[in-house]
């Protein structure tokens, strides 16, 4: 993935007859991203390595972990290389953060979401063409699986930081508004 997009950056956000890019399709198709308990996933564009908190690794689980942490190397290089990616719609409306709701089931998968959802918060109010929103789609995902419950306490927290961010928004501009006073038309 490193050298196509050392060799044409253009083809991260090349989509094909389903008008999917290459992000919906490592989302939805590499193995694990690791565990999701590993809480400490940073995102710089500028960096294509992941720090995460747990460290304590075997000889025989480091292989692992690399194959798992590539996957998310992955995803940043794409990110890296045209941060708009994230925002790809596909012929049913689906961004990268419904593909990996709808897959949250499987392991790792929730760190994938809070690294997209870092990138590009405001998603968490993005519908697809059916209206199914994230929260639908971890329910897609399976009604009894072990890391709903976390991906769903991960999204209602995104969404309360989203609204809450909106909210002081909307109160700067408000403050930025002058104020017009009638009091200047006493000339009649």
């Amino acid at each position: 993935i490193r050298v196509l997009c050392e060799m044409d950056p253009r083809c991260v956000e090349e989509r094909d007859t389903l008008k999917r890019v290459p992000l919906h399709y490592l989302i939805k198709n590499y193995t694990t991203f690791g565990n999701d308990d590993d809480d400490d996933i940073s995102f710089d564009m500028n960096e294509t390595t992941t720090s995460t908190s747990n460290n304590n690794h075997t000889e025989e689980e480091e292989g692992d972990e690399e194959d798992k942490e590539e996957g998310l190397k992955a995803i940043r290089l794409l990110l890296q290389t045209n941060p708009s990616c994230i925002r790809a719609a596909d012929h049913r409306g689906w961004l990268p953060i419904h593909v990996a709701c709808s897959c949250s089931s499987r392991r790792g998968m929730v760190r994938v979401m809070r690294l997209l959802l870092r990138v590009w918060p405001e998603s968490i109010s993005m519908k697809t063409d059916k209206e199914s929103d994230v929260f639908g789609c971890v329910e897609m995902a399976g009604t009894h699986h072990p890391t709903k419950e976390m991906a769903m306490e991960l999204l209602r927290e995104v969404q309360r930081r989203v609204v809450e961010d909106g909210k002081k928004k909307k109160e700067e501009e408000e403050d930025c508004i002058p104020q017009d006073d009638d009091d200047d038309d006493d000339d009649d």
